[in-house]
């Protein structure tokens, strides 16, 4: 695609999709460096709640902000492929699902590939839909849940 016809496809999308990529775009990124440069110990604690869900119950009036959040991650994703993972994807929509006062369930799993190592997996889920990593989830075993 070229340049010309992204700014295009940019400019086309609505105003709340374009702050949402360019707040998931810096959040990834900001994520990214703080895991390279603080401890774990740190970090896990910006998660959330350990072993509790949020409610998975439909909520039709936030939908339109959690599918634009949902695109947006997936840009942010295409876009900066070396700052964003599953995990600080994960962590940037946290954040802004919680700025905006809903609720969210990060999870984390994990699964034994062929030559005994162990793959590391995470997504996020806001009511009943996945806003970010859910598509494979069913490959992994959950090892903890943040609300």
């Amino acid at each position: 695609m070229s340049i010309v016809r992204r700014i295009r496809s940019y400019l086309a999308s609505s105003s709340l999709e374009r702050r949402l990529f360019a707040a998931a775009f810096l959040l990834t990124a900001c994520f990214r460096i703080a895991l390279l440069v603080m401890p774990f110990r740190r970090v896990i604690g910006w998660q959330g709640v350990p072993g509790e869900e949020s409610p998975d119950a439909a909520d039709p009036t936030s939908r339109p902000y959690r599918e634009a959040l949902h695109r947006a991650l997936l840009l942010a994703a295409r876009y900066a492929p070396g700052l964003a993972t599953c995990y600080t994807l994960c962590l940037a929509g946290k954040w802004l699902l919680r700025r905006k006062g809903l609720p969210s369930t990060l999870y984390v799993g994990f699964r034994k590939v062929g030559d005994g190592r162990y793959e590391g997996h995470a997504w996020l889920r806001s009511y009943d839909a996945w806003i970010s990593g859910g598509g494979s989830r069913s490959l992994y075993d959950v090892h903890s849940f943040y609300t």
